[in-house]
């Protein structure tokens, strides 16, 4: 049974897999400037704040994908002159990347420079806010826009990333640049950006956003800047379990073992699959009513062998979802479970209802034709793969919702970004 659910694996799609954090030494030799801006570049900056226009890949998003690492490192530097801003001592002081940015430059060139028309928090959140939908938005719909040094960790998280394709690295590149700077800017938000809902949404947003672009490393930074803020968000916690989750793969734990690249995730595929319960046992015990958050942690309970606890999780969230797709993955991993418990006759009638939910998908009649095997029911075993082989040959006629379950629950992602973008612009517009 378990290696017919992994078979299905290993045709998905390749993953984009980042690497946390890069080697110290190497983020030291970046080279990246901690001088003062050109105030044309500052002025530059805060036009494209507060003129582009939310969700489209204008001019302004153009101009400031360009920007070098080091020029966004610097503008920090000078954003952090604003009486308004500064930052969040519970976000930052136990982090990687609170170390070494450079002191405040002058209060009143940079209000001017950046166009407040009031050196008050208020305003200075208004822009930071503005700022965060401009570069989340240049990482989002033109990431291939932005520009990098090879081979040179960001400046923001001292990370590297790595390129996976079917297990092999193929390619090193920047991480999440933008979307890392619109993490530091909104630290600055007051009176405290733990309280504040746009920051919230900003990060369950970002998450979704990085988990469906398989972009790992830069979702798992995202998520440890955001637990240290948002430790009663059931959301965060159900995205760091899931992540946690993927990690323990066999594909993702494959491709960081072939890396050149330096990795610090080096935990066992149990010590992943503990830490992902805990995260997902965190997420249902602040909203009990979680169904796709208990489905994943049924799921996780049986990799590590407590197919008990998995049957009961699983059949709980069985009963409160609606989705088609959780339907499925609820009735193949039930039946999963069920045949390693001894009840092949209840294992069977799950995967016949994954069956009937998505008739084309191979995994059921896989696992069907495993069951009826151990059963001694030859004829049910040959029966569910003569289904298997009648099955169109045409890839788009096979649909199988296991191929994308390590992203199924980020399916929403687009709608989360769009809905945080259109929120935020109504409420800072000017």
């Amino acid at each position: 049974m378990r290696l017919a659910l992994r078979s299905a694996l290993v045709t998905a799609v390749a993953a984009t897999v980042c690497l946390s954090p890069a080697l110290e030494a190497q983020r030291r030799l970046g080279p990246f400037p901690t001088g003062p801006l050109a105030p044309e570049r500052i002025m530059e900056w805060a036009r494209a704040a507060w003129s582009h226009e939310p969700g489209v890949p204008d001019a302004h998003c153009v101009a400031v994908a360009q920007w070098l690492p080091g020029e966004l490192y610097q503008l920090f530097a000078e954003l952090r002159a604003l009486s308004g801003f500064q930052r969040n001592s519970l976000v930052s002081g136990q982090s990687r990347d609170g170390r070494n940015y450079p002191g405040p430059r002058n209060q009143t060139r940079i209000a001017f420079l950046v166009g407040l028309k009031a050196h008050t928090p208020d305003e200075v959140n208004r822009l930071l806010k503005r700022a965060a939908v401009l570069h989340t938005d240049i990482n989002v719909l033109m990431p291939s826009f932005v520009v990098g040094i090879s081979n040179v960790p960001s400046p923001f998280s001292g990370r590297l990333t790595f390129v996976a394709q079917d297990g092999r690295q193929v390619a090193s590149s920047y991480p999440a640049l933008h979307l890392e700077f619109a993490s530091w800017l909104l630290d600055g938000v007051k009176p405290n950006p733990a309280e504040d809902p746009h920051v919230r949404r900003w990060y369950g947003a970002a998450a979704a956003w990085l988990q469906e672009q398989h972009r790992l490393g830069d979702t798992d930074w995202l998520l440890s800047r955001a637990e240290r803020m948002f430790s009663d968000d059931a959301l965060l916690h159900f995205y760091r379990g899931t992540l946690d989750e993927a990690f323990a793969s066999s594909r993702v734990r494959h491709a960081m073992q072939s890396t050149t690249i330096v990795s610090f995730y080096t935990s066992s595929e149990d010590a992943l699959l503990e830490r992902a319960t805990a995260r997902l046992r965190q997420a249902v015990s602040i909203d009990p009513d979680f169904a796709e958050a208990r489905l994943h942690l049924g799921r996780v309970l049986g990799q590590l062998g407590k197919h008990a606890e998995a049957v009961e999780e699983i059949s709980r969230a069985a009963s409160d979802l609606t989705d088609p797709v959780l339907q499925y993955y609820a009735a193949l991993f039930l039946g999963h479970e069920q045949a390693l418990t001894g009840e092949p006759d209840a294992a069977r009638l799950s995967f016949a209802r994954a069956h009937e939910l998505y008739p084309a998908a191979q995994s059921p009649l896989l696992a069907m034709s495993a069951v009826s095997r151990r059963l001694g029911d030859s004829a049910g075993a040959q029966a569910a793969l003569k289904q298997l082989l009648d099955l169109s040959p045409e890839p788009d006629a096979r649909t199988d919702p296991w191929w994308w379950y390590q992203t199924a629950h980020v399916r929403d992602a687009g709608a989360r970004v769009h809905a945080w973008r259109t929120v935020t612009n109504t409420e800072t517009a000017r």
